[in-house]
Order: C-alpha cells, then structure tokens, then sequence
C-alpha cells in the first residue's frame, strides 16, 4: 500500500468521510468498507486489529476481558478509522509465531489461542455496522451478527460485542455450531 494511507493523521473522523477517502483513493470496482478483526481470547484477553483489505495490519490493541464495554466500543471505533492506514503485511514467508494477534495474546501456542478464541469482524456496511461472531477452531461456517446504525454509541458496540461472544460461547458448549 503506498504511504498516502500510513504517514498522515486519522482524519476524516467520521466513519462515512473515512470510507469515501478510502474508496477515492483505491478506485476500486466495489465499495469497500471499514474493517476490524477482533478476537475474544478465553476469559484473558480481547485483542482488536485495524485491517488493511483482508489483512490484519498495524499493532494489534489488547485489552482486559473485564474492559468496560465503553473502552471495548471505543477501541473498535478507533480501529475502524485506521482501515487502510497501515502497510498491508506481507504473507509470503509468514509463519503462525509471526501472527501479531497470537503474539499479543500471550498464548503458548497458536492451536491454544485458536481454540480458545471467539473470533468477530466488524464492519461497516453502507450505513449500518455489522458484527459477526463465529467459534475459530475448528471453523465454523455458523456465525451470529447484529447491525447498528454506524452512530451507534461505544457502550451499546461494546455491550453487543460481549453478548455476542457470549452467544457464540454458549452454542458452541452445546454443540449447536
């Protein structure tokens, strides 16, 4: 990605201004969105990536699982404003202990943080972001979401996150995903 993403301030600060930047910018045939990856890490950790396209880029965010839901919410919508504002990483020799969200995790190994994650993406989709939850290992191709409006308050995104991860948790206990 050339430098005119990563080497300014994260301006515009609206979620539709940032997009039209982003979309100018790239020209290209489809409308592309702002993006988070985030990963419920067991009962430790809540770790969220800006993304570059489908890349996770820049230095992962993570938090205390017991972060209030106004920090979680807060966090995701700063995300949210770097899409594309860092280098897309590249994967040709990328190995798992490369991976920044593993690494911050703490885990002792990737299966252990894959097992024990909840992963969500979330987004933004014309004017509605929209959240989705899935188990991450073994893959699911079950997933629960939620839409808000993109002026949805922090402490209502971060509330929505947790009930999700809590959903996906309990389907999953009872083998319903």
């Amino acid at each position: 990605m050339d430098a005119m993403f990563h080497d300014r301030e994260l301006t515009p600060r609206s979620f539709l201004d940032r997009r039209d930047e982003i979309n100018a910018k790239l020209r290209s045939k489809r409308q592309i969105e702002l993006r988070v990856a985030l990963y419920a890490f067991g009962e430790e950790a809540l770790i969220a990536c800006a993304t570059s396209g489908f890349s996770e880029a820049g230095t992962p965010v993570r938090l205390p699982f017991s972060v209030s839901n106004d920090d979680l919410g807060q966090a995701v919508r700063e995300l949210l404003l770097q899409t594309y504002l860092h280098p897309v990483p590249s994967h040709t020799d990328a190995k798992l202990s490369d991976w920044p969200a593993f690494v911050v995790s703490g885990a002792k190994s990737g299966r252990a943080f894959e097992e024990n994650c909840t992963y969500l993406s979330v987004e933004t989709v014309n004017t509605a972001l929209r959240i989705h939850a899935s188990r991450r290992k073994p893959p699911s191709a079950v997933y629960i979401g939620q839409d808000h409006s993109l002026a949805v308050d922090s402490e209502e995104l971060g509330a929505s996150i947790r009930n999700l991860v809590s959903i996906v948790r309990r389907l999953d206990s009872q083998d319903a995903l």
